[in-house]
């Protein structure tokens, strides 16, 4: 048994074939089939895209992305969820909204 940590620079959901040979001779080789899995997101960036917010057109759009431990954006979205927390200068009061899917 080995571990090999080449598979690290593909990315997730990658399918492929492993073959095994011993001393590149003409023993029986094995030959399996992999597919790398998406790993849970750790971390997520925001970006603001309404800087600025009038009476008539009040909503706020944001941006998100997140990324794996390894800085990937194809993760899981298995149970996540993600929400916006915005407060407020004058009022001096915090709003929550949770955001869509990624794959919405």
């Amino acid at each position: 048994s080995e571990d090999f940590a080449f598979f690290v620079g593909f990315p997730a959901l990658t399918t492929g074939r492993v073959q095994a040979t011993l001393q590149a001779l003409s023993y029986q080789s094995r030959t399996g089939s992999f597919a790398l899995a998406q790993t849970r997101a750790v971390a997520v960036a925001g970006v603001i895209r309404t800087v600025t917010l009038y009476e008539d057109r009040s909503t706020l759009k944001v941006a998100y992305q997140v990324r794996d431990e390894a800085g990937r954006t194809a993760v899981s979205h298995a149970g996540l969820s993600v929400s916006l927390a915005i407060e407020h200068d004058t009022a001096s009061e915090t709003t929550t909204a949770t955001c869509a899917s990624p794959d919405e």
